[in-house]
């Protein structure tokens, strides 16, 4: 065999192998650890889907979050989650809603809350072959045969691991899509930001429902 020919069978095979040299599951795992270690803010825009056919409900906003503790500022809504209770503001009734949510509640607020569970319990691999220029785009399939949730694709950045967009699939046809943009990471947050106290809202109508 010449050499021009066996470079080329060499770069046949190279193309093969996973991209860029690092396997989906180390590319979560340094997403997850970047996640853990410093806090991030970003812009969002969360669409909650009933079914393929129907229109998304759409919302815009701000997303601070550090570990497993989050705060969204979204129109007339405000919401807290220390890691336990996640508490709702909602400014145009006035109320305020108080729960220790489930896993599947926090999915549809905030699902980058998910993927360390889902790391777990799922099958990670390369969406799709043909990756964007400058964005990795892994799905998860759970492992579960009955689970509820069909498949979460998310679309990491090239030159941070970062993630920039995530779509979760549910079995029975709801589909949750989160979008950031403006994404700042290391940025110092105290736990305050994202807890919340009655005294914030003194007249707003408390629905305690832990």
């Amino acid at each position: 065999m010449n050499m021009k020919k066996q470079l080329f069978i060499t770069l046949c095979c190279m193309a093969t192998l996973p991209i860029f040299g690092q396997n989906p599951e180390q590319l979560i795992t340094q997403m997850i650890s970047l996640l853990d270690k410093n806090a991030l803010q970003a812009n969002f825009t969360l669409a909650l889907q009933e079914d393929m056919i129907d229109d998304p409900d759409i919302y815009r906003g701000t997303i601070r979050m550090k570990g497993n503790k989050f705060h969204l500022s979204m129109g007339d809504s405000e919401v807290y989650y220390d890691g336990t209770t996640q508490s709702v503001y909602n400014d145009e009734a006035n109320e305020l809603t108080i729960t220790n949510p489930t896993a599947d509640d926090l999915a549809g607020t905030n699902p980058l809350l998910i993927l360390k569970q889902f790391k777990r319990t799922s099958n990670i691999e390369f969406y799709d072959k043909q990756q964007a220029k400058d964005s990795y785009i892994i799905v998860f399939y759970p492992k579960e045969q009955y689970s509820e949730i069909r498949k979460l694709i998310v679309t990491l950045r090239k030159d941070n691991t970062l993630p920039t967009k995530l779509v979760l699939e549910a079995s029975r046809g709801n589909v949750t899509t989160l979008v950031l943009t403006n994404l700042k990471h290391n940025q110092t947050m105290d736990d305050k930001t994202f807890t919340i106290t009655t005294t914030q809202y003194p007249n707003a109508i408390i629905n305690d429902l832990r």
